[in-house]
């Protein structure tokens, strides 16, 4: 939208419907070009802003909820820690209940996915595909590789997340306790390079 009163109003509805701060969907658009996502930008730093408010959350969430096709390879990869806004935790949450609770969930349509969904998550939901719907109408990639890139990127920052934790225990360890934690962080270090090579 080159209309920049029009493009203000727009980032304020994301904002308000996502309950997330202005700055968080601009630095989102800041980030990522409107080709898409492909390839993955780097996860932002754990503890910045932009780690604890991502629209990278929201925006798979929708491509989960709108593209069947997506749903099917991406869900059953997904954990609840890969999600550090607590209303996107909650509606993936719901999502994964949703999974256990309807034989058709892999295959149903966005509008029965959201129909399914409790009142006070319709709007949540709906902010989320509005999202995603709005990426891939100036993506040149299909929902699935721009679902793909988005969970690779969300499980990149988790892992780092847990990285950081991990080695500020470290620092504390001592004897058993240490070498236990250290091969924790060797491991984690592992997944965290494999995570990147994938999406090379």
């Amino acid at each position: 939208v080159k209309n920049p009163i029009l493009q203000g109003e727009m980032i304020q509805d994301v904002a308000q419907t996502l309950h997330i701060p202005e700055q968080s969907v601009l630095e989102w658009l800041q980030r990522f070009p409107r080709a898409g996502l492909i390839p993955s930008p780097p996860p932002p730093e754990s503890g910045s802003p932009a780690a604890h408010h991502s629209p990278a959350e929201w925006q798979l969430l929708g491509l989960l909820i709108d593209y069947p096709a997506a749903r099917q390879q991406i869900f059953s990869l997904l954990k609840e820690e890969y999600f550090v806004d607590l209303r996107a935790r909650e509606l993936y949450n719901s999502l994964h209940t949703l999974l256990s609770t309807q034989t058709n969930f892999l295959f149903a349509s966005g509008e029965e996915i959201a129909a399914a969904l409790s009142p006070g998550e319709i709007s949540v939901a709906e902010g989320a595909r509005a999202l995603s719907q709005d990426m891939t109408r100036f993506s040149s990639h299909t929902p699935e590789q721009e679902g793909r890139a988005l969970f690779g990127w969300l499980k990149q920052r988790a892992l780092e997340i847990e990285l950081t934790q991990i080695q500020r225990t470290l620092a504390e360890a001592t004897g058993r306790s240490r070498q236990e934690t250290l091969r924790q962080f060797q491991e984690l270090a592992e997944e965290l390079a494999e995570s990147k090579a994938e999406q090379l």
